[in-house]
């Protein structure tokens, strides 16, 4: 197995592809999977695929899911990608751990082998998921390599706790005029930092952290002596909880309309969550965990790793209603995840191949 995963990656690793572009990534996957003796179906994008192993007998229907594409970097005028993001090891695990279960074979229930496209467009799951093909998938357990920062090498949690990540465009309209005569118009960038200076003030629980903060600000700037009739304005938001960004979401609509309002003019909001926070099965993750045990040992294993990222993997349990977990697979991602030329210890490779494979048994046999 180890020279299947050394081989694998390194292809993976020389061909990294953006979201929705992973033709060649998918098309070798396929190429793979069929050499296994999978019939995998390509995902109606054209990219990602899928693969289910069929017991033929009545149990749980488990989906185990990697993500493809790469990132983008430019350097000194050039474009490059860069699997900054371990997804090439991502892909290499599954594919290993798909590998050794169809030589194994399970005893109930049947696995989807799931190689999502797109998750840093953050919108591959749902891709995935209007597709039908998973249309039965009842679990799902997800796999990452980190950095020591968040979990030291052969170290794992089964419980990866993204947080909620949503996004609040606010138009703000006013009036034209000269600046020499500031009352016949009404300027939209006043309304702007008037909106800001709302949304600064909301307030949450504390007992559950949040942020809310402008990331974009820009004001009609044709002419330096004209007050401004329109400015944009979007907003990052990151919550602990669903119901947290719920209530930021309408706290900032209230406070930009009212914010607007107070000078004259107006504010045309535009909102989306677009990662929704981890949300686990305890069921799900106590037998996740007990696999971590038997593959890395007890000591090496803890209940959950925080995090400050997001993941559009959580899709598949707010979208579907499939029990979820997440694991955080220690890899000495080094210095950290979207850096590019960044590295990892490729021991771990083996390590998820081992947990996906025990994962598998534990549920179906």
């Amino acid at each position: 197995m180890k020279d299947f995963i050394e081989t694998t990656w390194t292809y993976f690793h020389e061909h990294p592809e953006l979201g929705f572009e992973e033709f060649a990534t998918t098309k070798h996957i396929v190429e793979l999977l069929e050499g296994f003796g999978y019939a995998p179906k390509v995902f109606p994008a054209g990219t990602g695929a899928v693969a289910v192993l069929d017991s033929g007998c009545p149990g749980p229907v488990l989906g185990l899911r990697a993500d493809i594409d790469c990132l983008a970097f430019t350097t000194d005028g050039k474009v490059e990608k860069y699997h900054a993001c371990g997804h090439d090891g991502n892909i290499t695990m599954l594919l290993a751990a798909a590998k050794q279960l169809k030589e194994d074979g399970i005893k109930r229930g049947k696995v989807y082998f799931i190689f999502q496209p797109a998750e840093e467009t953050l919108k591959g799951s749902l891709s995935v998921i209007e597709s039908g093909y998973i249309s039965d998938m009842e679990e799902i357990v997800g796999m990452h390599l980190q950095p020591d920062q968040e979990e030291q090498y052969g170290h794992a949690a089964p419980r990866l706790l993204h947080k909620s990540y949503g996004r609040v465009e606010v138009t703000v309209h006013g009036r034209n005029a000269h600046a020499s005569l500031p009352y016949l118009g009404i300027n939209a960038t006043e309304a702007g930092v008037q909106i800001v200076n709302a949304v600064n003030c909301i307030r949450c629980d504390a007992r559950s952290p949040y942020s809310c903060k402008v990331t974009i600000f820009k004001a009609d700037g044709s002419s330096h002596n004209t007050i401004p009739d329109k400015a944009l304005l979007v907003f990052d938001i990151r919550a602990d909880t669903n119901d947290t960004m719920s209530q930021i979401m309408e706290k900032l609509k209230i406070a930009a309309e009212h914010a607007a309002a107070s000078v004259g003019a107006t504010a045309e909001i535009s909102d989306e969550v677009i990662c929704y926070s981890a949300s686990y099965d305890p069921v799900l993750c106590d037998e996740v965990k007990s696999v971590l045990c038997d593959v890395l040992g007890e000591e090496q294993v803890r209940d959950a790793c925080p995090a400050t990222t997001s993941e559009d993997f959580h899709n598949y349990s707010n979208q579907m209603g499939a029990k979820a977990a997440y694991i955080s697979l220690g890899a000495s991602f080094t210095p950290f995840l979207h850096a590019n030329h960044s590295f990892f210890n490729h021991d771990a490779l083996l390590s998820g191949a081992k947990i996906w494979i025990g994962v598998a048994h534990k549920r179906l046999g």
